[in-house]
């Protein structure tokens, strides 16, 4: 449940980004290629790391037995 509200956290930071975007060249305070970089960070570099945080978690020994059955006797 831990991962879903993190990833839920981190799309929405996304959101945010993407509407200082929009709004930003509503505006015309930004170009539209301005707007493509905004862009390119959320997907080369916002995306990533959202990603690679939702994979660290906390370990414990019943995460690892969950993952390996057949090693508990199970």
């Amino acid at each position: 449940m831990d991962i879903i509200l993190l990833l839920l956290k981190q799309n929405m930071v996304m959101l945010v980004y993407l509407g200082m975007g929009f709004f930003l060249y509503k505006k015309n305070l930004i170009s539209v290629q301005g707007s493509a970089d905004i862009g390119r960070i959320l997907l080369y570099i916002v995306m990533p790391v959202a990603i690679l945080k939702s994979h660290f978690a906390e370990i414990s020994f019943e995460h690892l037995e969950g993952l390996a059955p057949l090693a508990s006797g199970q």
